[in-house]
């Protein structure tokens, strides 16, 4: 059984503004109902294994923050390491060490830096890619579709020394034609942010992950997860897809 995969952004302190923000006790609030539940936080590797040779009939879940920003490492980090978990984090390449212009909304923060980067990398997170800028790569040339892909894996493992493996669609935009560069690039698995894509080797560069946002407490985190009946599952899986493409507003503002 391919492990469910759960998409996280910002973590921090104190709720931001923003909808794609959790705090640290919310995130352990996660993990603590994930254990209850009999989930077991899986891997990428699992991911992979199962992709190419379902086996488990265990109920594992894999942890991905995406973007990169400075307070995966002080907020979202310590709660992790201490559950033993083993996320992957898709960092902006082209805005590491930078505030986040990339992103239309006012509000900014910074993200990693390089060093910040290679210590969780040595740490066992699992660094993936998420391209250069962070454009709608569905609604990009296929030259720059090219260029973001190929440059933002080269970057990563060129800089960190490891394998980049997994390719995480920035604002989960894409489309056959952009998976295929990923695919041609050398990833062996790209994530999307729609969650009811089906989980299949033939869709392994559009595979789903769920959304997770700030009103996810506990029971709605187990309502996504089908612990409250398939109907509760199904309306907040639409609401999270929906939620996500809200985002592609911010093509609005993109050049």
């Amino acid at each position: 059984m391919v492990p469910i995969v759960l998409a996280y952004h910002r973590v921090g302190a104190r709720r931001g503004i923003g909808i794609s923000h959790v705090t640290p006790s919310q995130l352990e609030d996660h993990l603590d109902a994930l254990e209850d539940w009999g989930y077991r936080l899986g891997t990428l590797d699992e991911v992979l294994a199962e992709l190419i040779r379902p086996s488990s009939s265990e109920r594992t879940v894999l942890l991905t923050f995406d973007d990169g920003t400075a307070d995966f490492l002080e907020h979202a980090w310590p709660v992790l390491r201490r559950w033993g978990a083993r996320p992957v984090l898709f960092p902006v390449v082209g805005f590491l060490g930078r505030s986040n212009r990339w992103d239309p909304a006012p509000f900014r923060t910074r993200h990693l830096t390089w060093k910040e980067l290679q210590h969780l990398a040595a740490e066992g997170v699992e660094i993936g890619a998420h391209s250069v800028t962070h454009p709608f790569l569905a609604h990009s040339s296929s030259s720059r579709v090219r260029r973001e892909v190929y440059r933002s894996k080269v970057l990563l493992e060129e800089r960190l020394g490891v394998s980049v493996r997994a390719f995480a669609y920035p604002y989960g935009d894409w489309s056959p034609e952009v998976a295929a560069t990923v695919a041609q690039a050398g990833f062996e698995v790209a994530f999307t942010m729609d969650p009811f894509l089906p989980a299949t080797p033939e869709n392994r560069f559009s595979l789903p992950r769920v959304g997770i946002y700030r009103m996810d407490g506990r029971r709605r985190l187990g309502g996504k997860l089908g612990q409250l009946g398939d109907r509760t599952r199904r309306r907040l899986l639409l609401e999270a897809r929906w939620i996500n493409r809200c985002s592609y507003a911010g093509r609005l503002f993109r050049h």
